[in-house]
């Protein structure tokens, strides 16, 4: 979805109309939750105003993230970004209360290291307004995966689903519609990369909601890094950008970080060996 937006926004594709392709094609996905809405109580949410903040939270997030990548490397961005999860489990501990134990704080911690290292803190990536704004875009994806996470246990995914989908599309929609130079004339070409951006982003929104709704935030938030290994793969066959060195190891840092955390959820989810007095014996 990033990478077909950076190409969008290369030819001169307003960020807002690309936003709204997001939106507006996603819309066509829903057909595929129809079976899931024939219970009508799920079309309605219990917390409306709480899908309607989190939908407002991805939309800014979305436009702001398209802005950035449209004038930075996508590896770059994305590795700045990579402070989400960082705070993600923070607030996820703050907010959720959700228990958060030594060897995960440990495993983002290193990860968190990985990302200075693809970053190197005092070279020119670090130094634009783009970065900053990818900073502050992280803190507002990181309530956002908060929020979608508190919803998770109150709406199912196909409502809440439905929700984001349809409020970002009525306003941006409302906003190409009203707002001159939101909008420009396309090719037809570009008309199918519109439609593959709503399938990616449908698809990929679908399963982070199914994600949230079977663990916790700070459980998810370690596999974001994971996001590093296709973007720099795309980066490079959409427009050449070939990371370095340091964007390799730390690359490498992040990704053990993430299976770190894997195999010691995994641990902490096993029953515990059955015992002589569990087995009805002596006791």
């Amino acid at each position: 979805m990033d990478t077909i937006a950076k190409m969008l926004a290369q030819h001169g594709v307003p960020i807002v109309q690309i936003t709204w392709a997001r939106y507006f094609f996603s819309i066509f996905c829903l057909a595929l939750l129809i079976p899931q809405f024939r219970d009508g109580r799920r079309v309605l949410s219990r917390r409306p105003l709480l899908q309607l903040g989190r939908s407002a939270l991805l939309l800014l997030v979305t436009l702001l993230f398209f802005n950035v990548f449209s004038k930075m490397p996508l590896v770059e961005a994305v590795s700045i970004g990579f402070t989400t999860p960082l705070m993600v489990t923070a607030l996820a501990a703050l907010l959720l209360h959700e228990r958060v134990g030594i060897e995960r704080w440990a495993a983002v911690a290193v990860g968190f290291t990985g990302v200075l290292v693809v970053i190197r803190p005092g070279q020119e990536v670090v130094a634009d307004w783009p970065s900053l704004l990818m900073l502050l875009t992280a803190f507002l994806n990181a309530l956002y995966h908060l929020s979608t996470r508190a919803i998770a246990g109150i709406d199912p995914p196909a409502t809440t689903i439905l929700y984001t989908n349809v409020v970002g599309a009525i306003v941006l929609s409302a906003a190409v519609l009203l707002v001159p130079g939101y909008w420009a004339a396309v090719p037809l070409i570009a008309w199918f990369e519109f439609a593959a951006l709503g399938f990616f982003a449908f698809m990929g929104h679908y399963l982070l909601v199914q994600a949230y709704s079977h663990a916790p935030a700070s459980i998810l938030a370690p596999y974001t890094y994971m996001i590093v290994i296709w973007v720099g793969i795309l980066g490079y066959m959409a427009f050449g950008d070939l990371p370095d060195h340091w964007t390799i190891i730390g690359s490498l840092i992040v990704i053990a970080a993430g299976l770190y955390v894997f195999r010691r959820e995994s641990q902490l989810r096993k029953p515990p060996p059955a015992t002589e007095t569990g087995l009805g014996g002596a006791g």
